[in-house]
């Protein structure tokens, strides 16, 4: 029996099927090497802080892969190392992946995001992990208007003290307005409820534990505007409010921030940040003081940076960084019934580097 009917009828299938989706991919890599100055390294609060320079490399690789018309797969990953002339102990390596999948069906966006980042240093005092996984649900109004759905989990470990590494769940909803190309408004609400690996702590005393596990209550807002042009501007505000069942761990957070960047002649760019920020602890403060100087995003800061594009492909820049906080009052140890005033935390940081890009 002849086979030739069958193999043109395999043909014709084959011709007459849809085509497979179209893969395309895209990335880049950017490299940065330098030194600098950091005038407290230990971030040691008060004026016993010893200045120390460092060598330091940060890398950044991110990338995109598209699955035809509706389907798209991206990651980032960044890395930083710090290598301190003197304070060996503070030497730091910090890493960061995120990772996302999304949809298009009409005009709803469907996906999966989740991130994950890791510090540590010789002396592990500020050791930490975070990572955070979502599923998120995006529907476009119109053109101008959207809105995002996000919940998920998130999972915190603090090595240094292990009763305030944490995991559980959160939630997000936003909109976006972008009444033209260069305008975007952008309103965010989010709240957590973190359960904790230690006891809630009793009112009475400082040191007395309840058999009870330590519960939060987190919810925020956050508000931002963008502004596109000759000038890039942002600016935004955001308040976060924490509710423990542990005495000494209810705060308030309000933080105000804004930044600008400008392109220069003789292929110069300019930019400067500004973040203040107002901490307040309705029972006054009990927890270690590392946690509030755990990374500078937690700080009031004000920076300025100033590059020159060299090539297409190399950048020099030059960068100055400040950063302070207004501690709280705090309890004196040996009696919880005193109050020790609170006092300003300093730190300056100056640096500069060679910039790669591929």
């Amino acid at each position: 029996m002849s086979r030739a009917p069958a193999i043109v009828a395999l043909v014709a299938a084959l011709a007459l099927s849809p085509p497979a989706p179209a893969v395309t991919a895209h990335g880049s890599v950017t490299a940065s090497v330098g030194s600098g100055f950091d005038s407290n390294p230990t971030r040691t609060v008060g004026t016993e802080a010893s200045a120390d320079g460092y060598l330091g490399l940060t890398a950044s690789g991110q990338g995109r892969l598209t699955l035809g018309d509706s389907q798209q797969l991206s990651g980032r990953y960044d890395i930083g190392l710090r290598k301190y002339l003197q304070t060996a102990p503070e030497d730091l390596a910090v890493q960061q992946a995120e990772l996302e999948w999304s949809m298009q069906v009409g005009r709803a966006l469907l996906g999966a995001d989740g991130s994950g980042k890791w510090r540590v240093a010789r002396s592990g005092i500020r050791d930490y992990a975070d990572a955070i996984a979502e599923l998120f649900f995006d529907w476009a109004f119109a053109k101008e208007l959207s809105a995002r759905l996000a919940a998920g989990a998130r999972g915190y470990v603090y090595p240094p003290d292990g009763d305030y590494s944490h995991a559980g769940p959160q939630a997000a909803v936003s909109a976006r307005w972008q009444p033209s190309r260069r305008h975007l408004v952008t309103l965010r609400l989010f709240g957590a409820l973190p359960y904790y690996r230690g006891k809630a702590r009793l009112v009475e005393a400082t040191e007395d534990l309840s058999g009870v596990g330590r519960r939060d209550r987190q919810m925020g807002a956050q508000l931002s505007y963008a502004l596109r042009g000759p000038v890039a501007l942002q600016v935004g505000y955001a308040f976060v409010r924490v509710d423990s069942n542990s005495y000494g761990e209810a705060s308030e957070r309000h933080r105000l921030w804004g930044a600008a960047g400008i392109k220069l002649p003789l292929r110069l760019f300019a930019s400067v940040q500004a973040a203040w920020q107002l901490l307040r602890y309705p029972d006054g403060i009990f927890f270690s003081e590392s946690l509030l100087l755990l990374d500078d995003e937690s700080q009031s800061s004000a920076g300025l940076k100033l590059a020159w594009a060299a090539t297409e492909r190399i950048d020099l820049e030059v960068r100055y960084a400040a950063y302070w906080i207004a501690l709280p009052k705090v309890h004196d140890p040996s009696d919880s019934a005193v109050e020790v005033a609170g006092s300003t935390w300093w730190r300056h940081t100056g640096h500069l580097a060679v910039t790669f890009r591929w």
